[in-house]
């Protein structure tokens, strides 16, 4: 189990004065052991205030015959997982963790076999909103 840290937005990147809802949208092509089985793939850290409100997460093509994806904060299930063999899409489904909770990086969690896949995209489009 590896951290993919190759397509994190810095923290410094991302919002920190905004007082409205954000999106935050990451395209990620999809290659050949892009991810194993396991592997996380890093999107951000969620800003000081902030917390996933809805969104979406999927590719567009397959990952692989058995690979699949979930959108987590932490250890916490933030969609399902996306469907195996083609292309899958899902909501934001799960409660978002505590403002101050301590595991702010938000990642998509790739199981049931690494990602084969050579053609399309992986994508998640989020909304975050500042609490408080």
């Amino acid at each position: 189990m590896a951290a993919v840290t190759d397509y994190k937005i810095a923290a410094g990147a991302l919002p920190s004065r905004v007082a409205a809802l954000t999106t935050i949208t990451r395209e990620i092509p999809l290659s050949n052991g892009l991810a194993s089985q396991n592997d996380t793939i890093e999107l951000f850290d969620l800003p000081e205030g902030f917390r996933v409100v809805g969104g979406r997460l999927g590719h567009t093509a397959s990952l692989g015959a058995s690979a699949t994806a979930q959108l987590k904060q932490g250890s916490a299930n933030l969609t399902a997982a996306t469907t195996a063999g083609g292309a899958s899409d899902v909501q934001v489904s799960g409660a978002a963790p505590a403002v101050d909770a301590a595991d702010r990086t938000v990642a998509v969690t790739i199981a049931g076999a690494g990602v084969t896949g050579t053609t399309g995209t992986l994508y998640a489009y989020l909304l975050i909103d500042r609490i408080g």
